[in-house]
């Protein structure tokens, strides 16, 4: 299975044409996403994603945890999760995870803004 490359830009094109990326790079970027999206955002699935600003208000540090390692799991090709990091300052996340694909282990390191205050 192939997905289209994304960057923080968007789509990523070379000479005109879309790049796909398959394999591990896949799943990799999958779970980028999915760290990502915040709930009710993908316009395919409005119950996708992970309920940032709610959790955070309510000072829920363990049903976000829980939210991300969920999302994380349901990514296609993610075997399992074998480390997973938490960090919040003011309006960021930090998360740290490392993801067994196909046998091997991959980190993944990513912050998500909320702009909450």
């Amino acid at each position: 299975m192939k997905d289209l490359k994304i960057d923080e830009k968007g789509i990523v094109f070379k000479n005109g044409d879309w790049i796909l990326v398959g394999g591990v790079e896949r799943v990799i970027q999958n779970i980028r996403v999915a760290l990502r999206t915040f709930i009710n955002e993908w316009l395919l699935d409005y119950r996708k994603g992970i309920n940032y600003p709610d959790k955070l208000k309510a000072l829920d540090d363990d049903g976000l945890q829980a939210q991300i390692k969920t999302a994380v799991r349901e990514v296609r090709g993610v075997e399992r999760i074998r480390r997973f990091s938490f960090n919040r300052k003011k309006t960021v996340i930090f998360v740290d995870i490392a993801v067994v694909i196909d046998g091997d282990e991959y980190s993944v390191s990513e912050s998500v803004s909320y702009g909450g205050s």
